[in-house]
C-alpha cells in the first residue's frame, strides 16, 4: 500500500482505487489533512480522469399537476424526482476551495422546479424527457439517471415510479439535436 501523508490506498475488487485516510479520535484531524498542499497532492496522484463521481439529487418533492384521475381514483399527494449526474471528476475532486471549480448544480435544481409548475402534465415520461432535455444544456453532466415516482398508488400505500438512464452517447446525440434546432 502506498502512504500518502496520512492516507494510503486500498485496490478495490471492481479496479476502483479508494483513498483511506485514517484519522484518531483522540489526536485530532492530523496537520496533513487540513494542508492544502496535502488535497493538491492527492488531485495530482489520483488522476481523476480514472474516477467517476455523481451528484445526487433525491426524493425532490415537485409541486406538479400531473396525471388524470376519475372520481373514484387514488389521487397521489407526492410525486418524487431522483437524480443522479455523473460529472467528471475534476469537478468534485479539486486543489482549491473555489465555486469556479465545481459544478454549480442550483441553477439546475431552480429550472427543474419551474418545469415541474409549468402548466398541467398528462404523464411523467413527458416531465422526464423535459428534465433530460434540460439536463442536456450543461456540457459537464456525462449521464442521467432520473426516475419520477408518485404515492399512493392505492389507498394509503403503494409507490409507482418511471426510471430512465441516459448515456453519454445518447445524452451527446440529444445536445447535437438541440444545437440543430
Amino acid at each position: 500500500m502506498d502512504n500518502v501523508s496520512g492516507g494510503r490506498s486500498v485496490q478495490g475488487r471492481a479496479r476502483h482505487t479508494v483513498l483511506v485516510v485514517e484519522v484518531s479520535a483522540n489526536a485530532g484531524v492530523p496537520h496533513t489533512l487540513l494542508n492544502p498542499s496535502f488535497a493538491t497532492q492527492i488531485v495530482r496522484k489520483y488522476q481523476p480522469k480514472k474516477m467517476k463521481s455523481t451528484i445526487e439529487l433525491k426524493h425532490l418533492a415537485l409541486d406538479v399537476s400531473l396525471g388524470s384521475y376519475g372520481p373514484d381514483d387514488v389521487v397521489p399527494d407526492h410525486h418524487l424526482l431522483d437524480l443522479t449526474l455523473e460529472i467528471n471528476p475534476s469537478l468534485v475532486l479539486i486543489e482549491v476551495d473555489d465555486m469556479d471549480r465545481v459544478f454549480d448544480y442550483d441553477p439546475l435544481v431552480l429550472e427543474i422546479n419551474r418545469l415541474a409548475k409549468d402548466g398541467h402534465y398528462h404523464t411523467q415520461e413527458w416531465l422526464m424527457t423535459r428534465i433530460v432535455a434540460e439536463c442536456a444544456t450543461y456540457d459537464e453532466i456525462e449521464t442521467v439517471d432520473i426516475s419520477l415516482s408518485k404515492r399512493p398508488v392505492l389507498p394509503n400505500t403503494g409507490t409507482l415510479g418511471v426510471r430512465l438512464f441516459v448515456g453519454a452517447e445518447e445524452l451527446r446525440k440529444i445536445r447535437y439535436e438541440a444545437s440543430e434546432r
